[in-house]
């Protein structure tokens, strides 16, 4: 992407990882339009932390690295998830989800019925959080218009406008018009 200034940019996804500071998790969901989290892979209670960080900024469009097994898939409404579960769990331990456990690993896997069943699973999961994706969907997205006085592109936009100083707008929904994520609209989680 080309901004009108000449700045190159870059429509990236920020991650909030495991050990960061909440403060951080909340100002990423207020500014933009898609956070990811990570950090998690190998983390014993990855689920319950990613349910707590539901709980403080739903409804917010959510990618999870390496959230994708089928625990994982099932328990929240991801906007979007990515793994190597699908690759490694056969090749590398013989863990096959469409076949149950075997000892045939390797890299020269006949993989298409294990992708097969993950496609399976995604069908699962759009039928499971089709309403809360529908919210997701209807929320409107932060738009930010300028950048700290010392980003470059804050500097040009400060100019177009005549300042010194660039203009601090951000056009977002307002929290009170949102409803929360919360054990109440999901008695599940």
């Amino acid at each position: 992407m080309q901004a009108a200034d000449g700045i190159r940019s870059v429509p990236a996804i920020p991650c909030y990882h495991v050990g960061s500071p909440e403060d951080l998790l909340k100002s990423l969901a207020r500014d933009y339009p898609k956070i990811a989290l990570g950090g998690a892979v190998g983390y014993r209670k990855k689920d319950d932390w990613a349910k707590q960080c539901f709980a403080r900024v739903w409804p917010c469009k959510i990618h999870g690295f390496g959230f994708g097994g089928e625990k994982s898939i099932m328990a929240l409404p991801w906007h979007s998830v990515d793994a190597t579960n699908w690759e490694i769990g056969p090749c590398k331990f013989g863990r096959w989800n469409s076949f149950g456990h075997m000892s045939v690993r390797g890299s020269q896997q006949d993989l298409r019925a294990e992708v097969q069943w993950y496609l399976r699973l995604e069908d699962r999961a759009r039928t499971k959080w089709k309403k809360q994706m529908m919210e997701l969907d209807s929320i409107a997205p932060t738009v930010r218009l300028a950048l700290d006085a010392g980003a470059a592109s804050g500097q040009h936009a400060a100019i177009a406008f005549g300042s010194s100083v660039p203009p601090t707008l951000r056009l977002a929904t307002q929290a009170k018009e949102v409803k929360r994520f919360n054990a109440l609209n999901h008695p599940d989680l």
